[in-house]
């Protein structure tokens, strides 16, 4: 009875440990565990002996196979030698010591370092700490950002838990804590030392190189220096550069000066090599044909940039062929070769196998023939000097056509004429003559006009006639105003022993004059010059020179330059001359660059200096390569007004501030007119 009371109690005490230790507390699913090890049943399906029961071990793998109460999703993860199901309570630490310094305005990055391998670890600042202004603290323990503020022994304190954020209450969950400090300085040079190094300077911190200098392997050298030329100069070359100045330039050394070397005597620099300014080479050009080299080799020497031959590659022509040129051919041998027209004195044909009548051949050098020296005979039946016949023209001007007629006895013929105009200025003398060839104009029925032009720069009488000739030049017919009957104007007759009159009754006249100056400046073009200054120029009002330009002028050949850089005005005169009182129009052309203005001084004035210009500094401003025509007016009247006098006067050109980028002032054709 003892012994079932005592298996009962037993029984009870069983019944009780098995109420008091069932596993009806929920599952933590994510690392399936028991919440504790009390939640854990010793049941044969998960049983936790002694003290193992503490670090949530079971006896045997089978055991935590299939429970819906504990380790149901673990029991893939459990590890045959520790025999350990699910999670295993882990030990943390926080390695890290202490934190660096921030910087003002400057990135800051700083890893808090720790032990631990449960993936859900995480840091947080505790309770209300906080960091300066500008850093955060990441849950993987990152501290980032850019400080805003400054802070000194600024100090907060970090917590690392290795359990499920926002779940501290399951079992095995750990966390542990630190305390630093971290200041924050206003500029990281403060805590920089940069003496050490040369040539460094402070910057956020770091030494850098100063200005002219780079880092090369941590150390701040200069920009530029003198280096040894690394290569030897070519063969019959010497140095006369052997050190050369580098600077560095985007990472690399570069320099602007190469190591120079000049050629030795006798040679010449020839792409990066020295050649011999004398040498041998083969022939470049085999003989022509029908020849046979002599020497097949030449010396050439180098001259003015390029090789000219001293020697020449000598050939000879193969018998019986001889040296033409760059040729060997027969002819010149002075006899008919097979397809030669002439060779030497020797031709095949005459003038008249080419329809010529009169003249000798020519042999060329090739051994053809050369007709210019054949011509035809022919008679001058009648001939006539026509119109114009008595006219007149201006120095410098070219005359309109004036014709010649002529008949030749045979109008097949008429291109054997040759016609000329003869003119002269002194009539007691029909043999001191000069002839200008004459054009072929045209053909009326059986007479041929020819027709040419006449020009003369000085002013006289002129006196001029056509003549013709038949036979190539050797006799010619003068041919008279008339042409009656045929008769020539000399017909046999010495007109220097007759009177003029009788000359000048059978021939045209032509009378050449100055034209009329223009307006009342003399010479207003600058066509005519002196030694250093144009006619009727540089007057006595003039207190420089100008300068003669020959091209581009406005009109003619000539213009002036005036030249004056200078803020004061100069001025260039007429000579002086006397002219009517009244209004005048003066024109004038103008381009380049500067200040002009036109004056005048006249000798009259009862008061005053005599120089007249307009208001005060009103100059004309000119500024353009292209001509440009400028006008200024004035009355010419003395202090009272006396229109009608003759004054004594010079035109002034005053002129300032010239440039000499546009050629300064170029001045031509000054004209004044009285309105």
């Amino acid at each position: 009875m003892k012994k079932i009371k005592n298996t009962i109690l037993k029984l009870n005490i069983l019944w009780l440990f098995v109420i008091l230790f069932s596993c009806e507390t929920p599952v933590d699913e994510k690392i399936n565990k028991c919440l504790s090890p009390d939640d854990c049943l010793a049941t044969e399906e998960c049983v936790f002996s002694g003290a193992e029961a503490e670090k949530g071990k079971c006896v045997t793998r089978t055991q935590c196979l299939v429970n819906s109460e504990c380790f149901q999703r673990n029991c893939n993860k459990f590890d045959e030698t520790t025999n350990y199901c699910g999670y295993v309570k882990e030990a943390l630490n926080i390695k890290s010591d202490e934190v660096p310094k921030g910087f003002l305005d400057m990135s800051y990055n700083f890893q808090l370092e720790f032990e631990g391998t449960d993936l859900n670890y995480y840091f947080i600042l505790k309770d209300n700490d906080s960091l300066p202004v500008g850093l955060t603290l990441s849950k993987t323990g990152l501290i980032s950002g850019t400080p805003t503020e400054i802070k000194t022994n600024h100090q907060f304190t970090v917590v690392l838990y290795n359990g499920k954020e926002g779940s501290y209450y399951y079992y095995g969950f750990t966390k542990v804590e630190k305390t630093f400090t971290i200041t924050v300085l206003a500029d990281a040079c403060e805590v920089t030392d940069c003496s050490g190094k040369q040539n460094t300077h402070c910057v956020k911190g770091e030494c850098l190189c100063n200005d002219l200098f780079h880092n090369e392997n941590d150390v701040c050298i200069s920009n530029t220096k003198t280096v040894k030329c690394l290569d030897n100069p070519p063969e019959n070359a010497y140095s006369i550069i052997e050190d050369v100045e580098v600077e560095w330039v985007d990472g690399n050394w570069e320099t602007t000066k190469t190591c120079e070397w000049n050629c030795n005597e006798n040679t010449h620099k020839f792409e990066e090599r020295c050649e011999l300014n004398q040498k041998l080479v083969d022939c470049r050009d085999s003989p022509p044909e029908n020849a046979t080299s002599v020497i097949e080799k030449v010396e050439i020497i180098w001259s003015n940039g390029e090789w000219s031959d001293i020697s020449t590659c000598e050939w000879n022509c193969n018998s019986p062929y001889i040296k033409s040129g760059e040729q060997c051919v027969l002819c010149g041998n002075n006899q008919l070769d097979q397809g030669e027209q002439c060779d030497g004195a020797n031709f095949v044909n005459t003038c008249g196998f080419y329809n010529f009548n009169s003249g000798n051949l020519i042999c060329n050098n090739d051994c053809s023939v050369n007709t210019s020296a054949c011509y035809n005979v022919v008679s001058v039946n009648w001939c006539s000097t026509k119109s114009p016949l008595n006219f007149s023209i201006n120095t410098n001007q070219t005359t309109d056509f004036i014709y010649g007629e002529v008949i030749p006895s045979d109008i097949s013929l008429n291109q054997s004429i040759k016609a000329q105009l003869c003119y002269t200025n002194d009539v007691t003398l029909l043999t001191n003559v000069t002839c200008k060839d004459a054009e072929y104009d045209l053909q009326n029925e059986n007479i041929f006009m020819y027709k040419t032009t006449l020009s003369f720069n000085s002013e006289g009488d002129y006196y001029y006639y056509y003549q013709f000739s038949g036979d190539n030049g050797t006799n010619w017919f003068r041919c008279d105003i008339n042409g009656d009957n045929g008769e020539t104007i000399d017909n046999g007759t010495n007109y220097a022993s007759q009177p003029p009159e009788l000359f000048e009754s059978k021939v045209g006249h032509l009378s050449v004059i100055q034209p009329i100056q223009v307006g009342i400046i003399l010479n207003s073009d600058f066509e005519n010059w002196t030694t250093e200054s144009p006619e009727n120029w540089h007057g006595s009002k003039s207190t420089t020179l100008a300068t003669k330009i020959t091209t581009s002028a406005h009109s003619g050949n000539n213009a002036i330059q005036l030249t004056n850089t200078g803020t004061s005005h100069k001025r260039y005169s007429t000579t002086t001359m006397t002219v009517q009182g009244g209004s005048y129009t003066c024109k004038y052309w103008a381009k380049g660059s500067g200040r002009i203005r036109i004056g005048y001084f006249h000798g009259d004035m009862l008061v005053g200096s005599g120089y007249t210009y307009p208001a005060a500094d009103v100059y004309e401003n000119v500024d353009t390569l292209e001509w440009t025509e400028y006008t200024y007016q004035f009355n010419l009247t003395n202090n009272l007004n006396t229109e009608n006098l003759n004054t004594v006067f010079e035109l002034i050109l005053s002129f300032k501030s010239t440039t000499e980028a546009k050629g300064h002032l170029t001045i031509d054709d000054v004209v004044c007119t009285k309105d």
